[in-house]
């Protein structure tokens, strides 16, 4: 296809020719001596309706971007503004992001970026070494295989990700990968690049420069055996030293387009399909007793990810009380009945909580918590 180099600064009735069409500049566009017109590269205005295949290699609308809770604003584990600091790697504060071991991490606020639409940042900091952080994004899966698909990231498929950030990071990492922190399978990566590589689209700002990278999907992909999503990791060099991060996309495509914001009720639903606090405070339940227990059944996900080989853990904090059936308005009145048990029944989660004895007048469709912090956390985190 010939390249159209149309003069700069073209005077109305000026006229252009290019592989046998003359174009007429009418003072607003190009004007061809067949059905279409062009527009300048900038300015210019179409009308009616304009149909194109994709944008930037992807949808047009909506559900661009990869990463969830992109803007740092969820976080069901972290119940209050103290940052979390665990031992172990894995999830800690904000939904959907994962850390290597002995790292301070959490949501604060931060209006640096409120010009950009982000006023809820990722801190995190360790003592020692990099902060690495990661999310997983899911793919689907073979019916009855261990084996992954590759989902939208099909081979040759251009992925630009673009975030802001206080500390330029070490490095930048894209792989199909079991867990996001576990070592039982090697992570199959497709492309590590060094923070220095990475392009500045924006800043700084306040102290935080706008990064992006564009990965390009290989021709052939690896086995993905035995994966479950694909990987994305970030590492920034700490010792100490506080990290703050916001505005992570991972998007179709070679261009960084501005952040989707998606409606906070939607963002949330993302992140419970994989971790989700359910508080028993005030709620009646539905259960089944039995001689010596209650079983009291509620779904906190999808059928598809609430299975025992996906979900990771069942916890319950608390006490639920009850009284002649009821639940009375002071915990001195009620009987306290420990979290006992849970498991995966059926495609839901059973949560078992103990009758103290035999004769326990106890109604499975009237309790509730203790009227503090009864909770039970349902977690299927890749």
């Amino acid at each position: 296809m010939a390249i159209l180099n149309f003069p700069a600064n073209p005077s109305v009735d000026e006229t252009y020719e290019e592989n046998g069409v003359l174009y007429t500049w009418d003072g607003v566009k190009w004007a061809a001596n067949s059905t279409q017109s062009f527009l300048p590269i900038t300015g210019g205005e179409l009308t009616g309706d304009l149909t194109v295949p994709s944008l930037n290699g992807g949808p047009l609308a909506g559900f661009r971007n990869q990463i969830i809770n992109g803007k740092m604003e969820l976080h069901q584990r972290q119940p209050s503004s103290t940052l979390i600091t665990s031992a172990s790697s894995g999830y800690h504060s904000v939904d959907r992001f994962a850390f290597n071991s002995n790292t301070t991490t959490g949501r604060v606020n931060d209006s640096s970026l409120k010009n950009h639409g982000f006023y809820s940042v990722l801190s995190a900091s360790r003592a020692g070494g990099n902060v690495n952080v990661t999310q997983m994004i899911e793919l689907p899966r073979n019916v009855d295989s261990s084996q992954s698909r590759e989902g939208p990231f099909t081979p040759n498929s251009q992925w630009t990700l673009s975030f802001w950030a206080n500390t330029l990071p070490a490095s930048a990492t894209i792989s199909f990968a079991k867990s996001s922190t576990g070592s039982e399978v090697t992570d199959l990566i497709v492309e590590s690049v060094p923070g220095a590589s990475l392009e500045v689209i924006d800043g700084p700002v306040n102290g935080f420069t706008h990064y992006k990278h564009t990965y390009t999907i290989p021709a052939t992909l690896p086995d993905r055996d035995n994966t479950n999503g694909l990987k994305l990791l970030i590492s920034f060099p700490s010792s100490g030293t506080e990290i703050r991060t916001t505005g992570w996309q991972l998007e179709p495509g070679p261009v960084a387009t501005p952040f989707e914001n998606r409606p906070i009720g939607t963002e949330l639903a993302l992140c419970q399909r994989y971790f989700q606090v359910i508080n028993f405070n005030s709620i009646i339940f539905n259960g089944n007793s039995s001689s010596s227990n209650v079983i009291i059944q509620t779904s906190a996900f999808t059928e598809q990810r609430l299975t025992t080989s996906t979900v990771k853990a069942l916890n319950g904090s608390g006490n639920i009380l009850s009284s002649g059936g009821r639940r009375e308005g002071s915990n001195a009145s009620n009987t306290t009945h420990a979290i006992v048990s849970a498991g995966i029944a059926q495609g839901r989660a059973v949560i078992q909580i103990a009758r103290l004895a035999s004769t326990n007048s106890f109604n499975a469709r009237t309790v509730g918590g203790d009227g503090t912090n009864t909770t039970f956390t349902f977690d299927a985190e890749l």
